[in-house]
């Protein structure tokens, strides 16, 4: 990608190298993969700054980090509120909100996972047969992420009075 200057290649190379740099514990590497991710990305005017934004919140909750994950969560909701809301974000992006909002004890982190959830549903309805809506929600480890936080969050709901 380098090479040949396909920019928008070499930031998807920048994201799946942060991503798999932080699925090996590898923090700092990861975090140097998306800071440059997130840099050529606003060089080039790509949308891919959120992925980046979003690939340093979890490696600063992965380090233990949860100011530093909550600063970079932040700038998301701030760009979701400048634009009026989530579209347009990923779900990766979705549960990163949530799962820093949740690890910061934030009140915000029920909505992402509504945001979350609500758009795998949606897409899994498109779905007619059976058996592959439940792999599409089982076999993909984001979406299953999704479904077994959303389940944790439901059962929490049915234990509180008047909560379910």
């Amino acid at each position: 990608a380098v090479t040949v200057e396909a920019r928008d290649r070499e930031v998807e190379a920048l994201s799946y190298l942060g991503a798999a740099q932080l699925a090996l514990g590898c923090h700092a590497e990861a975090a140097q993969a998306f800071e440059q991710e997130r840099a050529l990305s606003l060089t080039i005017g790509g949308r891919d700054q959120h992925d980046a934004t979003a690939g340093l919140a979890r490696v600063a909750l992965a380090r233990g980090e949860i100011p530093t994950a909550l600063q970079e969560v932040e700038r998301l909701l701030a760009h979701s509120a400048d634009s009026g809301g989530a579209a347009g974000f990923g779900r990766e992006i979705e549960m990163t909100c949530h799962q820093v909002l949740a690890a910061a004890g934030d009140v915000r982190a029920t909505e992402w996972l509504q945001i979350a959830h609500s758009s795998l549903q949606v897409q899994a309805t498109t779905i007619t047969d059976v058996k592959l809506r439940e792999g599409f929600l089982t076999n993909i480890s984001g979406n299953r992420e999704i479904v077994v936080a959303w389940a944790a969050w439901e059962q929490r709901q049915s234990e509180v009075p008047g909560g379910g």
